[in-house]
């Protein structure tokens, strides 16, 4: 009995292969905009700590109510320059996901034609162990008849 063989193996190899490489850079992607999610975090609470300095600064303590308000300034400036990073990290993300999501059409495509090929081996091959059972089966009357 001859045995399938799918002639585009090779290429159907080929977009698992990038759909599972694709799978790798979106996690990694992912994993840093968490990151970056956190550090921002961390920069709001820093802000956060430094407003609520700044007005107990201006109540209790107005010669460092100046200082109080560099410091918040400058957190600031980290929180805005983390959310822009942090959005440039999302977009990455983005067209991570919709590389991830073509390559995954593009294996399914071929994963698919695989299957369908294999069907068809298959009900070839039926047909043609059939007809041998056909032919035995006529031989074998023929014989009982003659």
């Amino acid at each position: 009995m001859p045995k399938f063989r799918f002639r585009l193996e090779a290429t159907l190899r080929l977009a698992e292969l990038a759909l599972e490489e694709g799978l790798r850079r979106l996690a990694l992607e992912v994993k840093r905009m968490q990151e970056l999610q956190q550090e921002r975090d961390v920069r709001v609470d820093a802000w956060t700590k430094a407003v609520a300095g700044q007005r107990l600064a201006g109540i209790n303590t107005p010669e460092d109510l100046g200082l109080w308000q560099r410091y918040a300034h400058t957190c600031v400036q980290f929180v805005r320059a983390k959310e822009k990073e942090l959005l440039g990290q999302e977009e990455k993300v983005k067209k991570c996901r919709e590389e991830l999501a073509e390559a995954y059409r593009e294996a399914e495509k071929f994963r698919r034609l695989k299957e369908k090929q294999l069907r068809l081996f298959r009900l070839a091959e039926e047909k043609r162990e059939q007809k041998i059972l056909d032919e035995a089966g006529q031989v074998l009357f023929w014989h009982q008849t003659n």
